[in-house]
């Protein structure tokens, strides 16, 4: 990672994450979440201390795209419309750019960028499949399933198509 004398915007991601928290709480919790997850992943997988931490940060930001959302759609409660549906799917590559403007790690963008994918390929926005998506995407994807299943869900059900071998 470059020197922070040598790159004067980048913002530290605690700062983006603040910012998220006042904008949106409940988003702001559901992704301290994802982060304490992918930690977990992380460290279930083996790859080392400091790539947990990362994985941490990048399950926080996640989400940073919907903060270009508007508000009223990013709180919505119910069902959404299939025009707010296409609205609210940009807020993936939304904060993939966010991140890439703030200077943050390729890991955290490409995490933002494709968290919505899915391993059959009809995820978005770039419908990657396979060892396509980023690991640090496929990683914080992952919460949802340990949410309902445990550490457990790192072995695929044959009918889980949209869900990598990790």
């Amino acid at each position: 990672m470059p020197r922070l004398s040598r790159c004067p915007n980048l913002v530290p991601p605690r700062l983006l994450i603040q910012t998220l928290e006042e904008r949106d709480p409940e988003v702001f919790v559901h992704s301290l979440r994802v982060g304490h997850f992918a930690a977990l992943i992380g460290a279930r997988l083996g790859l080392g201390e400091a790539t947990a931490v990362l994985l941490e940060e990048a399950g926080q930001l996640h989400d940073i795209g919907k903060l270009a959302i508007p508000a009223f759609l990013v709180q919505k409660q119910g069902i959404f419309t299939p025009q707010e549906y296409e609205i609210l799917k940009h807020h993936a590559g939304l904060g993939g750019a966010i991140l890439e403007e703030h200077h943050q790690s390729q890991a955290l963008v490409s995490a933002a960028r494709h968290h919505h994918e899915r391993w059959d390929g009809r995820g978005f926005p770039y419908g990657l499949q396979g060892q396509e998506i980023p690991l640090f995407a496929q990683i914080t994807s992952r919460r949802r399933c340990l949410r309902r299943h445990g550490l457990r869900a790192f072995v695929p059900l044959p009918s889980r198509t949209h869900r990598g071998p990790r």
